[in-house]
C-alpha cells in the first residue's frame, strides 16, 4: 500500500469547549430516541457531520450502584479528581490536559443516569440490532434491561483520536468490571455491543461500527462502511461493490479505518491499494453514500467488482 499527503487534514477545532458537550450527549440520545440515527441515503444538500463526542449507554438487568459509596472510592482512586454531584459523576484523564487562562483543563469523561426511563423496547426501535453484526443475542438480552448510565465524553475536541478513544474505552472497561452491564449501546453509530468483548476488542470496535446494506435499486449492489470514524476527526471509510464476499470487504475496510486511526488522514486520492484475492482498489476522499452524510475515503474495486456509476 503506498500513501500520500495530498488530501487536506480536516481543520483543527477551536481550544476548550465548555459543559456544552453534556448537552450535545444529551442531543444525540434523544435522536436515537427518536429514531433519527437509523441509516439511510446520504442526502442532497445535507451538512456532512463533522468531529463530535463519543456517546454510550450501558444497559443493566438491575441498579448499576453509580451513587454507591463503594463504587465513588473505586472511581476517586482510579481517576484522581473525580467529582460528583447529584446524578452526574465527571472523571477527569489528567494525563491529557492543557492549560487555560492559569488553569489545567482535563480530557474528561461523564456519567450520568437519565432521570426519564426508557423502557428497552424503545431502546431497540431506536436502535435498532439490524447493524450490530458483532452480536446476534442482543435482541434477546436488551430486552431484561431495566437501568442505564449515559457515558460521554468532555472537554475532548482539542485532543487527538487516540487520548479520546483510549481515555474512553478506560471508563468503559472500568465500570463493565465494576458494575457488570448487559449491554453497551453505542448512540454516536447506533449499535450494540457485548461487554464482554471489550477487553480484548480492537480500540475502534464499538466507536466505529462496520455496517452492511444491499442496494435496493440496483440488483447485486453492495455497500459496507464505517461509521464512527468521523466523530474522531477522520474520514470513515466505504466500498460499493458486487460479486466479492462482504465479509472480507468488511475486513479489509476496517483495516483502513485502523490504519487511519493510527497515522492520521494520510492517505491520498489517487492512491491504490492491494487488497485480498488480487483486489487493487483505489481509494478517493467522497461524501457517503449511506446517511449520515460525512466524509470518506471510497474503496474502488474496479470492475467488474465496482459498483455504482463513478465519473
Amino acid at each position: 500500500m503506498t500513501f500520500g499527503q495530498d488530501e487536506p487534514q480536516p481543520p483543527a477545532e477551536p481550544a476548550a469547549p465548555d459543559q456544552a458537550e453534556l448537552q450535545q450527549a444529551e442531543q444525540a440520545e434523544q435522536a436515537e430516541q427518536a429514531g433519527q440515527a437509523q441509516a439511510r441515503p446520504a442526502q442532497t444538500g445535507e451538512t456532512a457531520e463533522g468531529k463530535t463526542l463519543l456517546v454510550a449507554e450501558l444497559w443493566y438487568q438491575g441498579d448499576p450502584g453509580l451513587s454507591s459509596a463503594a463504587l465513588r472510592e473505586r472511581l476517586e482512586a482510579r481517576f484522581p479528581g473525580a467529582a460528583f454531584s447529584e446524578g452526574v459523576i465527571l472523571l477527569p484523564h489528567r494525563e491529557h490536559s492543557f492549560e487555560l487562562r492559569g488553569k489545567t483543563v482535563s480530557l474528561s469523561t461523564g456519567l450520568a443516569e437519565p432521570s426519564e426511563p426508557l423502557p428497552a423496547a424503545d431502546a431497540l426501535e431506536a436502535t435498532p440490532t439490524d447493524q450490530s453484526w458483532t452480536w446476534p443475542d442482543a435482541d434477546q438480552v436488551v430486552p431484561g434491561c431495566t437501568h442505564r448510565v449515559l457515558v460521554t465524553e468532555v472537554l475532548s475536541s482539542t485532543f487527538e483520536p487516540k487520548p479520546r478513544l483510549e481515555s474512553f474505552r478506560s471508563v468503559l472497561q472500568f465500570l463493565v468490571g465494576e458494575t457488570h452491564p448487559a449491554a453497551i449501546r453505542w448512540l454516536h453509530n447506533s449499535h450494540w455491543r457485548e461487554p464482554g468483548e471489550l477487553e480484548a476488542a480492537h480500540p475502534l470496535a464499538g466507536p466505529v461500527n462496520m455496517r452492511f446494506f444491499l442496494v435496493t435499486n440496483d440488483e447485486g449492489a453492495m455497500v459496507v462502511d464505517s461509521l464512527g470514524m468521523y466523530q474522531l476527526g477522520l474520514p470513515d471509510v466505504q466500498i460499493h461493490f458486487r460479486d466479492k464476499d462482504p465479509n472480507m470487504l468488511v475486513e479489509l475496510a476496517f483495516n483502513v479505518a485502523a490504519y487511519l486511526y493510527e497515522n492520521g488522514p494520510v492517505i491520498a486520492g489517487g492512491t491504490t491499494l492491494n487488497g485480498p484475492d488480487g483486489l487493487v482498489l483505489t481509494c478517493s476522499w467522497e461524501d457517503s453514500l449511506i446517511g449520515p452524510l460525512r466524509t470518506v475515503i471510497d474503496l474502488d474495486p474496479g470492475e467488474p467488482f465496482a459498483a455504482g456509476h463513478r465519473g
